[in-house]
């Protein structure tokens, strides 16, 4: 990414890696890649991500080769010290269901919004402020952590139809709330290849940065909501938040509407 000429009007104001002995946030794998093109490239007439004028921190905490819950401590590393730097908004385009120790998964019953370190992590950024988006995951099933936050914006996935892609995940949680909070387009979305050339990928991964860079935008034009107001105001503009109904939860988000009820808020204080 950091000589993709497709990244070059895009203002990356660091990257880090917090993968022990990997210290190199751009040495393999190409997702970030894909997923921050979604929200950063800037070139028009050929691509433009959905908060192109952001500034954007990229911070490494996948390790590709394993899967174990130390991953979920690099990941609050990582949004600890995306807090230390002034971040705003953190996207999350993973989730932890399941780890590679015999006894290291993740139940239906541990999807509760409060027990998962990586969901917990997650929950203490809010409560400072950071606006959380978190793709709901592949794996047609519950979402894994920290999309079941209650506080975190969770996306699920839809295609170009509007329906919803069979590999989204979604359900109720545990305690009664209802997983993803909205949907955006993540089944055949527009991405920057690695070699700087426009590419179609699918999964969650995209949906919930496109959906990001669209709070962004959101939130810079009505600076004066809290964090929670926004994730709130957005849930409202789901075109299903008045019959809100899994896989879709509150559906498809007006973001013209969603301004509406944004500046309603700010101009109250």
């Amino acid at each position: 990414l950091n000589t993709n000429p497709f990244f070059d009007n895009t203002n990356i104001k660091g990257a880090k890696s917090f993968v022990y002995e990997n210290a190199d946030p751009y040495s393999i794998e190409n997702h970030g890649i894909w997923v921050t093109s979604c929200m950063g490239v800037d070139h028009p007439g050929t691509y433009v991500g959905t908060a192109p004028a952001a500034n954007y921190w990229l911070f490494r905490t996948e390790d590709e080769t394993t899967e174990f819950p130390v991953e979920e401590d690099y990941w609050a590393a990582a949004v600890e010290y995306a807090d230390s730097v002034g971040v705003d908004m953190v996207n999350t385009s993973l989730t932890y269901s399941y780890h590679d120790g015999p006894n290291d998964h993740y139940t239906y019953e541990t999807m509760d919004g409060k027990t998962a370190f990586v969901t917990r992590a997650a929950n203490m950024a809010i409560n400072k402020g950071i606006f959380v988006v978190c793709c709901a995951g592949n794996e047609q099933t519950w979402v894994g952590a920290p999309a079941d936050g209650p506080d975190v914006l969770t996306v699920g996935s839809i295609n170009k139809t509007g329906t919803a892609d069979y590999f989204t995940d979604f359900g109720v949680t545990v305690d009664g709330r209802m997983k993803p909070d909205v949907m955006a387009l993540g089944g055949g979305a527009g991405v920057i290849d690695v070699s700087g050339v426009p590419d179609i990928r699918s999964g969650t991964s995209y949906a919930s940065p496109d959906m990001c860079g669209l709070a962004a935008c959101l939130w810079q034009a009505y600076p004066k909501l809290t964090n929670k107001e926004l994730l709130k105001v957005i849930k409202q503009a789901g075109d299903r938040y008045s019959n809100p109904v899994v896989p879709y939860g509150y559906g498809i988000p007006d973001m013209q509407k969603a301004m509406q009820l944004a500046k309603a808020i700010s101009d109250t204080k």
